[in-house]
């Protein structure tokens, strides 16, 4: 099933609103029309999925139900944060916890796991490079979300964190900050490469 409905409804916008928002940007379609697209009676044209995907600010994939929602990709974020789920390629629960642990006081996580609502919240503006659109619809199950998620969260960060720390951008000179940061890229592509 596509997602067009719910990303209409993240942006609080009824049948007809949609319609009138898409007429403002030169792509005339009725109410009707984009009621049988989100329910599958009718199948948009390619050119059709485009301007939608435009629209929403989404890839045509993900609009089309390719790759996990952004609701599936939270609710196992949640599960991993909160320990429910152990049977995992990556020890996902211990990444988060540690990273929770290392980054935000008591108070601030409080108001993080208050409800699944602030944790969303949280997720989607803090691991923005995970929780976009365009990544999520490249991710075919959890394993992917959690590899990636692991990566994002995990050691790497420190070590990217670390080495950023090291540079001092006023007084080191091009070729030391170029030599760091060629490092840290190095660095990604290695920690990546090796959990595929």
């Amino acid at each position: 099933m596509n997602r067009l409905r719910e990303l209409r409804k993240q942006k609080k916008l009824t049948l007809k609103e949609l319609s009138q928002e898409l007429t403002k940007n030169n792509f005339k379609i009725t109410p009707d029309a984009i009621a049988k697209y989100e329910t599958g009676k009718r199948e948009p044209k390619l050119e059709t999925w485009q301007k939608l995907a435009d629209f929403f600010d989404a890839p045509v994939p993900y609009l089309q139900g390719f790759g996990l929602s952004n609701e599936q990709a939270v609710n196992l974020a949640w599960k991993w944060a909160h320990g429910e789920v152990s049977d995992t390629e990556y020890d996902i629960f211990e990444i988060l916890r540690a990273f929770f642990k290392s980054h935000y006081n008591n108070e601030k996580l409080q108001e993080i796991f208050k409800n699944k609502q602030s944790f969303s919240k949280f997720m989607n503006k803090r691991f923005k490079s995970v929780f976009n659109y365009y990544s999520l619809s490249t991710m075919q199950n959890s394993e992917d979300l959690e590899r990636v998620l692991a990566i994002v969260a995990g050691d790497i960060l420190d070590s990217i964190q670390a080495q950023i720390d090291s540079i001092d951008f006023k007084n080191d000179s091009n070729d030391r900050i170029h030599e760091i940061l060629g490092q840290i890229f190095t660095d990604v592509l290695t920690y990546v490469d090796s959990h595929r």
